[in-house]
């Protein structure tokens, strides 16, 4: 899927710390937590100084509150002729989910769209049905 992340709210804080609300959409749904957008979020958000100096602080998602980390590069780091080093973007992890097996239509449906000979069926191995996961 493709997600968007868009904030909803921005709270810089005087001793460090940052509060942002996300919310995120595929092309037709809603979705709790998109962890690559996310980073793409807090990148621009640090590039564009809206993070107030924030280092650290908390997403507020769906799925939960999300503790998150920038490490920024020393200033003197000195990289090539010009160049520059870019800050680092960290977030916690949501603890797994599991969902039950997918039903025995839906794998059929999804082995066909990834194996488009029959001979690729043959591969799916039962004793690891393909449930849906997510962190």
């Amino acid at each position: 899927f493709s997600e968007t992340v868009f904030v909803t709210a921005l709270n810089p804080n005087e001793n460090g710390r940052c509060s942002i609300s996300l919310r995120y959409f595929t092309p037709t749904d809603e979705v709790e937590l998109c962890g690559h957008a996310t980073i793409a979020c807090l990148g621009v958000l640090y590039e564009r100084g809206l993070l107030g100096g924030a280092q650290q602080g908390v997403l507020r998602t769906r799925a939960g509150v999300v503790n998150f980390i920038v490490h920024a590069p020393a200033s003197s780091f000195p990289v090539g002729v010009g160049g520059s080093v870019s800050p680092s973007f960290f977030m916690q992890q949501m603890p797994p989910v599991i969902d039950t097996p997918l039903a025995a239509a839906d794998i059929l449906q999804a082995a066909a769209a990834l194996f488009p000979s029959n001979e690729g069926m043959l591969h799916l191995d039962s004793l690891w049905p393909p449930r849906v996961a997510s962190t």
